[in-house]
């Protein structure tokens, strides 16, 4: 998901991820990066937390 948003880096925090890179801005670029690291997996806990709430009749794996 990270490589298809640098690729298409309109907004987000793809987008300064992209730019910095691109300048060479390493201390800019990587402030983005250990945000979505830190981020991403209480979230997705949660985002996984809230399908099995609301779907409750999918099938279990």
């Amino acid at each position: 998901m990270i490589v298809a948003g640098c690729c298409t880096a309109f907004a987000g925090l793809d987008r300064p991820i992209v730019t910095n890179g691109n300048s060479f801005r390493t201390d800019r670029t990587f402030v983005p990066i250990l945000l979505l690291a830190l981020l991403g997996p209480p979230l997705t806990a949660q985002r996984e937390w809230a399908e099995r709430e609301v779907v409750r009749w999918a099938a279990k794996d």
